[in-house]
């Protein structure tokens, strides 16, 4: 049987020189942050192998019901049917009824494992959604399998409302998976955003976004009240170009140089992001200075 197995992509932290920020103080809470990034990336790893189990679990279930289904539809096309026929045919779907309920409790588990984990992995809701769906799709087939065999006066009426109850707790696990793969998605969204601006000196001064406290003291950078509507909301997935309308160009907000270029498009720059994980991994805020 195949198993399914997650492409895990390492998260990739670049410490930079020093030069690169204002201060060996901001330098060490970057390095710091990136230090606690591996942690998470540990713990994420040590949870996509509970769930690899759990899922493979799940799939083997499905299998083993898929397998029974075969049997008992080559026994119902029999046309005569021995009362030992019966009752095994009555102890197949029992087994099947039952491990239709362990397919659901396993995949409630799993779900609710996924909702309360720190860590949220999209392919992970996915897979649980395709295997909920797995499951509603077999069990619509024991149904139907199910009121064929009740026409032939097979199934005694204890068996048929037992798999009727599995039926309709399945496709309750089923909406709950859509009402979860909707939140996952409004999480994603939120997990992928960042904002970005530009503008002269004057104009950034003017939103807040830039100020400096006394002749001599350095010039910082989205420290006070700053004006947010300023700025433009973007995926960052989907963000691998931002026009500066302009010949010249200084990036304010600390990001690795590695992770962009600015290039020149006619007269005016462009900022081109050519790694976005890195881009925004030290800001998700963007301010640019232009002339």
């Amino acid at each position: 049987m195949k198993k399914l197995f997650f492409p895990f992509v390492a998260i990739m932290f670049t410490i930079t020189s020093c030069s690169q920020f204002t201060s060996k103080k901001e330098y060490d809470a970057v390095k710091a942050e990136n230090d606690s990034l591996r942690m998470v990336q540990e713990q994420v790893e040590q949870e996509m192998n509970q769930y690899m189990s759990a899922i493979n679990s799940v799939q083997e279930n499905l299998e083993t019901i898929k397998q029974s289904e075969k049997i008992l539809t080559m026994k119902k096309m029999s046309k005569d049917l021995s009362a030992s026929d019966i009752e095994q045919i009555n102890k197949d779907l029992k087994d099947l009824a039952d491990l239709l309920k362990k397919n659901k409790e396993e995949l409630q588990t799993l779900r609710q494992r996924v909702k309360n984990s720190s860590f949220k992995i999209s392919e992970l809701q996915k897979t649980v959604d395709m295997l909920t769906q797995n499951l509603q799709e077999e069990t619509n087939k024991v149904m139907q399998l199910t009121a064929e065999l009740e026409k032939k006066n097979v199934l005694i009426d204890s068996m048929s409302i037992q798999i009727a109850e599995q039926a309709d707790n399945i496709k309750q696990l089923e909406d709950q998976s859509e009402a979860q793969t909707s939140k996952m998605q409004e999480q994603d969204e939120a997990l992928n955003t960042a904002w970005y601006a530009f503008g002269s000196r004057k104009e950034l001064k003017e939103q807040n976004i830039i100020n400096r406290k006394g002749a001599f003291a350095p010039q910082r950078v989205l420290e006070s009240d700053f004006n947010k509507d300023y700025f433009v909301k973007i995926d960052i997935r989907n963000t691998q170009e931002i026009p500066l309308f302009s010949s010249r160009a200084k990036i304010l907000t600390n990001h690795p140089k590695s992770s962009y270029t600015l290039e020149k498009n006619d007269k005016n720059l462009v900022l081109v992001i050519v790694d976005y994980k890195a881009f925004w991994s030290v800001s998700r805020y963007l301010v640019v200075e232009v002339d």
